[in-house]
């Protein structure tokens, strides 16, 4: 077959209307479940390299290690949003120290109110401060609780993970709820559920099946730092 044979064959190929897939309704989801993943498998391989290290270490008998030589520190996940904060930005935090963190950026409200929004980076999607510093962090559907709830999962997914999550242990907010985040020392968790809608045709979800729609941490109401 020649060259030129080839490339016709190539071009019309390619050129088949028959090639055009078009994209399953829930290829978004699936995009990001698999970064998700993707980035549990990273943080599990980081948690476990200064154990390798050790044993390795000992096995090959080298304690005669120097004591200034310290394990590697693991690096603070970026995308977990745990009951103090989200990798090296944390509530109670002062808005100077914040901006080091590279996960606040410019203000998004008036500087003269009481509580200033200010825009985030990486999986922090916005940042209330209140009297200079850190009140409220929320984040988006990249971040995750370290019991892997983040945006898009279900109310009760929520629940599995969170049984204080329900009623009366939590405290209702305008379409959503706060409860207490583990290890936060009296921050809390706030998550807002999906809505019906009552102009829609369609089916809508009810119960355990309303998905959140936003996730974000609080300033206990004893640390008087709130929005």
């Amino acid at each position: 077959m020649s060259q030129n044979h080839l490339e016709d064959r190539l071009h019309a190929l390619l050129g088949d209307s028959g090639l055009a897939v078009p994209a399953r309704p829930d290829a978004t989801g699936v995009v990001l479940g698999r970064v998700r993943r993707a980035r549990r498998r990273r943080r599990a391989v980081q948690a476990a390299v200064p154990a390798v290290l050790v044993v390795a270490a000992v096995a090959a008998g080298m304690a005669a290690v120097p004591h200034h030589e310290e394990t590697p520190a693991v690096p603070v996940a970026d995308n977990i949003l745990t009951g103090t904060g989200i990798g090296p930005l944390h509530i109670g935090m002062s808005l100077a120290d914040a901006r080091k963190t590279g996960l606040v950026t410019e203000a998004d409200t008036d500087q003269g109110l009481a509580c200033v929004q200010y825009n985030g980076k990486g999986s922090v999607n916005r940042v209330f401060v209140a009297h200079d510093v850190v009140a409220e962090i929320w984040v988006d559907t990249f971040a995750e609780t370290p019991a892997g709830i983040h945006t898009g999962d279900t109310y009760g997914e929520l629940l599995k993970a969170y049984p204080k999550a329900g009623l009366p242990n939590a405290q209702e907010v305008a379409n959503g709820l706060m409860f207490d985040a583990p290890g936060g020392g009296g921050n809390q968790y706030e998550v807002s559920i999906e809505q019906p809608d009552p102009n829609s045709t369609e089916p809508q979800p009810e119960g355990d099946e309303r998905k959140l729609t936003s996730l974000g941490l609080r300033a206990s109401t004893e640390s008087g730092f709130k929005c």
